[in-house]
């Protein structure tokens, strides 16, 4: 008997999409609150592709394949929202009564934004190849030597012989 679609549903990754459709409307009907949809929108989209990477790590660790976690797209996505998420957030909360605010700003942007971009520089290619990769698997199956017939289920009459 097989499992319903229910059944196998992963409740964590549902949960995961319905908070992050949720914050989604939330900031594009309701624009004027601010950051608060924004960071909530990054956090639980950050999640969700971790989540997603994190099922992949194991499933192919269940079938004893190599995985490399820096050539996953879903978990470099998920570093570059964190990211962006760190970037936002000090900017919200260092205000400037911090003392030496503006360098804190700058030291932050110097790290972070160029950390988000490798990250996303790097999800890039590795997307790429693997779409490049896929679309030449095809072309090799087409090209490969058809196999022949080894032996003859019956003996063939004399004039299919004789037309070849």
């Amino acid at each position: 008997m097989e499992p319903s679609p229910l059944e196998k549903a992963d409740l964590v990754q549902i949960l995961l999409v319905i908070l992050l459709f949720l914050t989604l409307m939330g900031l594009f009907f309701v624009p004027h609150w601010g950051i608060d949809y924004q960071v909530s929108t990054l956090l639980f989209g950050a999640l969700f592709f971790f989540y997603g990477g994190i099922k992949k790590m194991f499933r192919a660790q269940k079938h004893q394949q190599q995985f490399y976690w820096y050539k996953q797209a879903f978990i470099l996505y998920g570093v570059l929202l964190l990211l962006v998420l760190l970037y936002l957030l000090q900017e919200k909360f260092i205000g400037p009564n911090v003392p030496d605010a503006s360098a804190i700003h700058f030291m932050s942007a110097f790290v972070l934004l160029p950390a988000a971009c490798i990250c996303l520089f790097a999800e890039a290619f590795f997307l790429f190849r693997g779409l490049m990769q896929r679309r030449q698997q095809p072309e090799r199956m087409e090209t490969d030597v058809p196999l022949r017939q080894t032996a003859r289920s019956r003996p063939q009459p004399k004039e299919a012989r004789e037309d070849e």
